[in-house]
């Protein structure tokens, strides 16, 4: 689901549109032309999707009545009515996760009007998530999400413009895509019979479409988690590197090859670490927050503030199944709220030495880098249970078999910019020893 990026639908549209990458596109796939609506996308310089619109409009009353499903059945799992901007988030996730419940979950192609919905979804899920980290950064509440609200926080928050392209659907059509999403108006037409037979299995969907948002916020946690052990690895390694940056002169007049050797190595790693620190964010819809100074941030206010997170993740299935996915997330904040623990295969203090062997670093950056790995290894497990656990419930869902076991590169696999290779050069041994096979 996170590789496979050449999939179509049965109009054999791709299902990523403009983000399919190129290897996968034709040349008649894609029709842009300019945008011709008022606000913010008045004659902008990027151009329009018409030919999205165009399937779009072919599919609209399916697209509404497998909106209308989600929208109140969200609303009875939740025992909510009004819907706040992380309701309206998650509805906007179970609409994403439809062309995969067809792929995956019942091994057929998706259907058009389910891909369309999908895509519309994922501009709805960007802009909730925006406000939802505006709120959590600023003191600022947005209004009662109406149709009418909705539009105008697009518009200020530039949700109708992307990077390659802006939204094209006209203002009458946001409208009325807004009012079934948070309103209480029913479709607007019978149901087709591809959507009659997607109310008939509602509940194995949605089973599958709540654990794809569970995990995709859990796996945002995990990212953010990640960025503290990155920051503290840089913290310790940092100055160090700097600092004999500017004595490898000297170093190579005295003939210290070995040395210059281990620093070019270490610069490497550190200026690795760095970019994982400025690298973008996973998922790619969702945005990077947290501390300014993350070294510097206690564990108790880590795990606190990761535990506030993992608390958005709510059973969304309606067996609640996907509850268990809460539970990997908050074992995720756990893990930073106090100084790793010793292992049975290496202590820290051995992890220290080795650190320290290959870095030259010292014992007490050894020390913090060890605690960092231990971290690290501890996150790589969580990662390997989260993945477990939403692979079951998609399998639990479709009413497939159970999966084989999740190993390290599986766990890699999950991850934009996996780690591991780049942690183990700091301890080949004691790292491999700490991770999961």
């Amino acid at each position: 689901m996170i590789e496979e990026q050449f999939h179509r639908d049965d109009e054999d549209r791709p299902l990523r549109e403009g983000r399919t990458p190129a290897e996968y596109l034709r040349p008649t796939d894609l029709e842009y032309k300019p945008c011709p609506y008022a606000g913010s996308r008045s004659q902008h310089a990027l151009p329009m999707n018409v030919s999205a619109l165009r399937q779009m409009s072919a599919h609209w009353d399916d697209i509404l009545g497998a909106m209308v499903m989600l929208r109140d059945a969200y609303r009875t799992i939740r025992g909510v009515t009004d819907l706040d901007v992380m309701d309206v988030w998650r509805i906007s996730q179970l609409g994403s996760a439809l062309p995969w419940w067809f792929i995956l979950g019942k091994s057929e192609t998706s259907p058009a009007y389910a891909a369309s919905l999908a895509k519309a979804m994922q501009g709805v899920g960007l802009w909730a998530q925006q406000d939802f980290v505006r709120m959590l950064t600023e003191t600022w509440q947005p209004p009662p999400l109406t149709a009418a609200a909705i539009l105008a926080l697009t518009e200020a928050n530039g949700t109708l413009i992307a990077e390659t392209e802006v939204c094209a659907g006209p203002e009458k059509m946001l409208l009325r895509f807004f009012e079934a999403m948070v309103g209480t108006t029913p479709a607007d037409a019978a149901a087709s019979p591809r959507l009659a037979t997607l109310l008939a299995e509602r509940d194995a969907m949605l089973g599958f479409a709540a654990h794809y948002l569970g995990f995709k916020f859990a796996l945002w946690i995990h990212y953010l988690a990640r960025r503290f052990v990155h920051a503290d690895i840089a913290a310790a390694l940092g100055p160090r590197v700097d600092e004999r940056a500017a004595q490898q002169a000297i170093a190579r007049s005295h003939g210290g090859e070995a040395q210059l050797a281990r620093d070019a190595s270490l610069t490497e790693i550190v200026a690795g670490i760095r970019a994982l620190l400025d690298g973008p964010c996973e998922p790619p819809d969702f945005f990077v927050i947290g501390p300014t100074d993350l070294a510097g941030t206690s564990p108790a206010a880590r795990h606190a503030w990761l535990r506030s997170l993992a608390a958005h993740i709510v059973p969304c299935s309606p067996d609640l199944h996907d509850v268990d996915v809460r539970a990997t997330a908050n074992d995720i904040a756990s893990a930073l709220e106090s100084p790793a623990t010793e292992s049975a295969a290496v202590s820290l203090d051995d992890l220290a030495v080795e650190v320290d062997r290959v870095t030259g670093c010292g014992a007490s950056a050894a020390g913090s880098v060890a605690n960092a790995l231990a971290t690290s290894a501890r996150l790589d497990a969580l990662l390997g249970e989260l993945v477990a656990r939403v692979e079951a419930g998609f399998r639990r869902a479709s009413g497939a078999g159970p999966a084989g076991p999740i190993d390290a590169a599986s766990r890699d696999r999950v991850l934009a910019s996996p780690p591991r290779a780049l942690l183990t050069r700091l301890a080949p041994r004691g790292f491999a020893a700490l991770c999961k096979p």
